[in-house]
C-alpha cells in the first residue's frame, strides 16, 4: 500500500542491522521481509526481542550478583529496534 509520511515514501526495499548488515533487501510478502530482516539481525518481533534481551541479561550476570529487572527499561531498551527502511 504506498504512502508517504514526513517525507519518506512506502516500498519494499529495507536495509537491516546498521552496524551488522548493509545489503539492501527487497520483500515481496510480509513473511519474506520478516525473514530478510532475521538475516541482516534485526528482529521485528518486540515480545522476541523483549525475551530475547531479558535472556541475554540473566546470562551475563557474574557468579555472587543479581540482575534487578526493571520492566520499564526492558521497554525501552526493546523499542530501540534495528531496521532502516527506503
Amino acid at each position: 500500500m504506498p504512502f508517504e509520511f514526513a517525507g519518506v515514501k512506502s516500498g519494499r526495499t529495507t536495509l537491516g542491522h546498521r552496524f551488522l548488515s548493509q545489503a539492501l533487501s527487497k520483500a515481496r510478502r510480509f513473511d519474506d521481509y520478516v525473514k530478510k530482516l532475521r538475516d541482516a539481525h534485526v528482529v521485528l518481533d518486540a515480545a522476541e526481542r523483549k525475551e530475547t534481551i531479558l535472556h541475554e541479561a540473566k546470562q551475563s550476570v557474574r557468579a555472587g550478583l543479581e540482575l534487578i529487572e526493571d520492566e520499564g527499561l526492558l521497554e525501552e531498551v526493546a523499542g530501540l529496534a534495528e531496521g532502516r527502511w527506503c
